[in-house]
Order: C-alpha cells, then sequence, then structure tokens
C-alpha cells in the first residue's frame, strides 16, 4: 500500500498521489478505506430493500428474521445503452445528455390515477365532478384539461394516502405515488377490503 500511487484519469498530465488510510493525514494524498472503515460502516448501514419484523424499514438497530419491502413501479423509464458512460458523465468529460436518453413508457393519469380515482366513493365524486363525468370516469372516456387532471389526481392522492393509513402504512409524499402504492395494496388478496 505504501508504495502504490493514485492518478486521476479524467485530468491531463502525470500528477499521481500517494494513497492513505489515516483520516488525520494531512499530506495530499488521496485517502481510500480500509477493510476496518468498510466493516465499521457496514455495522451500521441502513437495510432499505427489507422490512424489520415490526413491519417498518429495516435499520441498522433492527433484530430478527427481515422480510422483503414490496415495491412498487410509479413509472417505467426507459434508458438507452449509452448509460454505460455514467461515469465518463460525472467526470464532465461526456456531456449528461449524450450520456443518457430516458424515453417516457406510461401515462400516469390512465395508467395510476384514473383506476385509484374510480375507487373513490360516488359521493366523494359528485363534489366535484358531473354524473355524467363520473360515468365517464368509470368508462375510463374522460378526458379533463390540466387544470381539472390536478384537481382529480390531488382528490385521488387524498383518498390513496387516508386509505394507505388506514392500512398502518406510511404513504409517499406525491399524489401520483400515493395512487400507485394504493393501487399496489389493493391487488393484495391477503387485505381485507370494505
Amino acid at each position: 500500500m505504501a508504495r502504490a500511487r493514485w492518478a486521476n484519469k479524467y485530468r491531463t498530465g502525470s500528477e499521481t498521489y500517494a494513497l492513505t488510510t489515516d483520516a488525520a493525514d494531512d499530506s495530499p494524498a488521496a485517502r481510500v478505506q480500509s477493510y476496518a472503515d468498510v466493516l465499521d460502516e457496514y455495522q451500521v448501514h441502513p437495510e432499505p430493500k427489507s422490512l424489520a419484523p415490526d413491519g417498518k424499514p429495516a435499520g441498522w438497530h433492527g433484530i430478527g428474521l427481515l422480510a422483503r419491502r414490496p415495491v412498487a413501479a410509479t413509472r417505467l423509464v426507459h434508458v438507452n445503452k449509452e448509460a454505460n458512460e455514467l461515469e465518463e458523465k460525472q467526470a464532465g468529460v461526456v456531456h449528461p445528455q449524450e450520456a443518457v436518453n430516458e424515453h417516457a413508457a406510461r401515462d400516469a393519469w390512465a395508467n395510476i390515477v384514473v383506476p385509484t380515482l374510480i375507487q373513490v366513493p360516488r359521493a366523494t365524486l359528485r363534489r366535484r365532478l358531473s354524473g355524467s363525468r363520473i360515468s365517464q370516469l368509470r368508462a375510463g372516456t374522460l378526458a379533463p384539461g390540466p387544470k381539472a387532471q390536478t384537481t382529480l389526481t390531488k382528490l385521488a392522492g387524498d383518498f390513496a394516502r387516508n386509505k394507505l393509513r388506514e392500512e398502518g402504512l406510511t404513504p409517499p409524499v406525491t399524489a401520483t405515488d400515493c395512487c400507485a402504492a394504493y393501487l399496489v395494496v389493493l391487488s393484495e388478496p391477503q387485505r381485507s377490503r370494505s
């Protein structure tokens, strides 16, 4: 380790640096993690993919058998193969638009919000929509303008948020994500519904 040198491959020139694992080292050396550093971090790292036995997200203090945390996709994004240049993008060598091209593949209104709105009681919908518009919504033919779509998305999100809380779950932040999470919970056969 004492003889190892580090060079920044994104900088021109042949400047290299000594490597050190000593956090208190003030010399112009590149600091790398030691095995002890990695083990110390591992001991208290969170486990975001798992749930603790009490059903809450697992943390470093959790005890017992962990369960897989359910994940619901709220949107799909197709990424071109140029994503393999992410390291170069982060270093500023490649322009971000050259490295990743995203293509939206899902209409959140039609696939997430409308199915949630269909679950909202008719009496609640009547506060925002006429009877014929509710029928259009339930038939999948309602095409509201942007302002009405925003209002109805908020209504669906509030409904979904309340239903998730009734299930003892912590709802996501955005209205669309609440709707997506609610639809996943709604599809789970083991949960009883009213």
